[in-house]
């Protein structure tokens, strides 16, 4: 399951915004495992992967957090998963250089909407790099897609995609072994057990 929370709050500092989205991010984390496993987030030890990947020691279940200005998510499963979230952004022509394949650079040249579509690959490329535990040590070139029928697809083998268009410009991608998510599931703030 993926879980989300927006916020709307003003900041002074960017500093001051992300303390709260790892207040949100640990919140969502907290309620999600209560509600999807009935296990408290308090009593599960955590590890760290080689390039630095949170996760639960000895637990049977996943997760993967992510966050941008506006909104925080949490995805949740019994196998490896990773998921990137990201606002509305113009197109860069130098970040889709710097980021994407030949292959990908091609269908973003044919693309209706080349700025809403980056950023859609950006999503999908963090997700599949957060799944495979090496995030951006990984390289953005080798978490590759393909367009069949002119949808993004993992170039991985056993990597099911889920992406979610949401109001206002934002993208929220996940990446999990041979399970796609079917629906995000929107928290309001006021019901996250903060701590």
């Amino acid at each position: 399951m993926i879980y989300a929370v927006r916020y709307g709050q003003r900041f002074s500092s960017r500093r001051e915004e992300a303390s709260l989205q790892r207040q949100l991010a640990r919140g969502l984390l907290r309620l999600a495992l209560q509600r999807e496993y009935g296990l408290e987030l308090d009593t599960l030890p955590m590890g760290k992967g080689p390039h630095g990947k949170p996760y639960f020691v000895g637990a049977p279940v996943h997760f993967s957090l992510s966050h941008c200005p506006g909104l925080v998510c949490c995805c949740l499963h019994t196998d490896e998963v990773g998921v990137d979230a990201e606002g509305p952004r113009p197109f860069s022509p130098r970040l889709a250089r710097r980021i994407c394949t030949k292959e990908e650079a091609a269908w973003l040249a044919a693309s209706p909407d080349p700025a809403r579509d980056l950023t859609a690959l950006w999503t999908l490329k963090e997700s599949v790099m957060k799944l495979e535990g090496q995030g951006i040590a990984m390289g953005f070139q080798n978490a590759a897609f393909t367009f069949p029928e002119g949808e993004p697809r993992s170039a991985g083998s056993q990597v099911a995609l889920s992406q979610f268009f949401l109001e206002g410009g934002f993208v929220v991608s996940a990446a999990a072994r041979g399970h796609a998510f079917s629906q995000l599931c929107f928290v309001d703030p006021s019901e996250l057990p903060l701590s």
